[in-house]
C-alpha cells in the first residue's frame, strides 16, 4: 500500500500541470478581455446620429432607433465594391428568420451628391432589399457624417470615361445597435454568413 507521502509525490506533477493550465487560461482570458476593451474604445470614438436627405425629407439614424442598422457609404454608379457589399448585406438578411429581419434596417449613404439625388439613392438601395434606404445631401453634410464614421473618400477624374470621374472610398459596413451605438466595423470581404452571425449577436 502506498504511503501518504508517496501519494503526494505521485500527484505533484498533476497539480503542477493543472496550475499551469489555470495560469495560461487566466492570461489568455485577460488578454482577450483587454483586446475587447481596446476595440470598444476605438469604436466609441466614432459613430453617432446624423441627419441627411431622403426623398420624403430629412432623415437620419435616429429614425431607426429600436432596430439594428447596417450603414454603408458608397455611390450609385460604383462599378464593383458597392454592389458587392450591398449584395452581401442582402444575402446575410436572407440567412435570418423573417422575425429577425423585421428588426434590421440598412442605410446606404451616397458620397456622390453631385450625381446621386435622394430619389436616385433611395431607388438604388431599395433595389437590393426593401428594408434598405438611401440618403444623400449637401457635400459638406455628407463629409461631416463620413468624418463621424472615419470613412475616407476622394474624387478621381477619369477623362477617358463617359462618367467623367469616379470615387475611391473606404469599403466598410458599420453595425449600429438599437440605441444608435456603433458596435462593429465589418470589413470588406466578410461573407454573408459572417455578417448574419454578427447581426444575431445583437438581436
Amino acid at each position: 500500500m502506498k504511503s501518504l507521502s508517496q501519494s503526494i509525490k505521485l500527484s505533484r506533477p498533476f497539480y503542477i500541470i493543472l496550475i499551469s493550465f489555470i495560469f495560461v487560461g487566466g492570461v489568455t482570458l485577460s488578454w482577450k478581455m483587454q483586446e475587447l476593451r481596446t476595440v470598444e474604445n476605438a469604436l466609441a470614438a466614432y459613430g453617432g446620429d446624423f441627419t441627411l436627405e431622403a426623398p420624403w425629407g430629412k432623415s437620419g439614424l435616429s429614425d431607426y432607433q429600436g432596430k439594428l442598422v447596417l450603414i454603408y457609404f458608397g455611390f450609385a454608379s460604383c462599378p464593383d465594391v458597392c454592389p458587392t457589399s450591398l449584395g452581401i448585406m442582402k444575402s446575410a438578411l436572407k440567412l435570418l428568420k423573417g422575425s429577425e429581419q423585421e428588426n434590421i434596417a440598412g442605410l446606404f449613404i451616397s458620397i456622390d451628391p453631385e450625381r446621386d439625388t435622394p430619389e436616385l439613392t433611395e431607388n438604388y438601395a431599395q433595389y437590393f432589399h426593401p428594408s434598405f434606404h438611401g440618403l444623400s445631401g449637401k457635400p459638406e453634410a455628407i463629409a461631416q457624417v463620413a468624418k463621424q464614421y472615419n470613412v475616407l473618400y476622394k474624387k478621381m477624374d477619369t477623362p477617358e470615361s463617359a462618367m467623367g470621374y469616379t470615387l475611391d472610398h473606404s469599403s466598410v459596413t458599420f453595425l449600429v445597435d438599437q440605441q444608435g451605438v456603433l458596435r462593429e466595423k465589418i470589413q470588406h470581404g466578410a461573407t454573408p454568413k459572417e455578417v448574419a452571425e454578427k447581426l444575431r449577436e445583437y438581436l
